[in-house]
């Protein structure tokens, strides 16, 4: 994967979220506002025009938080980096970390196509088997540490979707290849 140059609305939206943390911080009166309150505010601000203006990755501006609070030490920093490492947050990680792979490998383009082959163009069927899908899912992330991952694995996508499905076999998009 080649990274792109950024744009001109890039590099200015980059310039922009710290300038905007600074105009808040000088804005919100001192006699009203600790200094970890305008921090938060300022803070809170800039991520959000960076996520809404997306310059950078929201993976980065996810980040913004240990960065104001490493230069003026709001709070104790283990208690702001121990957030960033729930379950969810890793767990958010690693997916992240999957889609990369796919994408640079296009493996995601072809599990697309397979999955569009496997269900046909049907707006209706697509919706009910990524509910079955999702569904499953969340039956394997309910089985805390247990193979969950066998859930929606060739065999258990098999066992769901093959009745529902008798004639894709015929057509090409089968479970044996």
């Amino acid at each position: 994967m080649e990274d792109k140059p950024l744009s001109r609305a890039q590099r200015l939206y980059i310039a922009l979220g710290p300038l905007l943390f600074a105009l808040v911080m000088a804005l919100l009166p001192a006699s009203l506002f600790e200094l970890g309150a305008r921090v938060a505010v300022g803070a809170v601000v800039w991520m959000g025009f960076w996520w809404i203006t997306v310059p950078v990755s929201p993976a980065v501006t996810a980040f913004v938080p240990i960065v104001v609070n490493a230069l003026f030490g709001v709070l104790p920093m283990g208690g702001v980096i121990s957030n960033y490492f729930s379950e969810i947050v890793v767990l958010l990680l690693g997916a992240e970390l999957l889609a990369i792979a796919w994408q640079a490998t296009g493996f995601d383009r072809r599990l697309s196509l397979k999955v569009l082959c496997v269900i046909g163009p049907s707006a209706t069927q697509q919706i009910v088997i990524w509910f079955v899908a999702a569904g499953g899912a969340f039956h394997g992330a309910a089985q805390a540490k247990r193979r969950a991952a066998g859930n929606l694995g060739k065999g258990g996508a098999q066992h769901w979707l093959e009745p529902a499905f008798p004639d894709c076999r015929r057509y090409g998009c089968g479970w044996d290849d």
